[in-house]
């Protein structure tokens, strides 16, 4: 499972050697320094620089999945990249937002040009519809009204008929995360 966290990013997978136990692995030793710092007692980080992951401990599962409930119960962030502070991180982030484009399937970018959808006004939380929408999916000739500015999409109603808003084309080729 890969974890990103503001913070940092960390890979984790079952112990072999103790069904009890995960092993966290990261690329960065503070990445795991700063995952796991608010233990009392902090688990021992292991330098493995042969290794894919080059900084790796173990963990109770118990331990991890309440230290990523602590993250969830204090989260205060409305969009994830916007509060990663790391530039290393936030570029690694891009790039991983961006690849899983690919993984969309056929169905995501596809919309009823008359669709309405629902906002959330920001300062009164009171649901805010927009029939005929044309423009906040993007189609050309779009009707122009369009939601308040940090209005957040909480839900879209689409009527049977879909017409296709946005297609990403793949980019050709592999694609590298690693620095030059």
């Amino acid at each position: 499972m890969w974890i990103f966290l503001p913070q940092g990013f960390v890979s984790v997978v079952a112990d072999r050697n103790d069904p009890t136990r995960l092993l966290v692995r990261a690329r960065a030793r503070a990445d795991l320094e700063k995952l796991t710092q608010s233990l009392e007692i902090r688990p021992t980080i292991s330098h493995t620089p042969h290794a894919d992951y080059p900084y790796r401990l173990t963990i109770e599962r118990e331990k991890l999945s309440a230290l990523i409930a602590e993250h969830i119960a204090a989260m205060k962030y409305p969009n994830f990249k916007g509060a990663i502070t790391d530039p290393s991180l936030l570029r690694c982030a891009h790039e991983v937002w961006d690849v899983m484009h690919d993984h969309e399937d056929d169905a995501a970018r596809k919309a009823d040009r008359y669709q309405t959808i629902v906002h959330v006004d920001p300062e009164t939380e009171a649901p805010i519809a927009f029939e005929n929408a044309q423009a906040i999916v993007g189609v050309p000739g779009a009707h122009k009204k369009s939601p308040p500015k940090g209005a957040q999409r909480c839900a879209s109603v689409r009527s049977p008929s879909t017409q296709q808003a946005h297609t990403r084309q793949s980019k050709p080729g592999k694609r590298s995360l690693r620095k030059s």
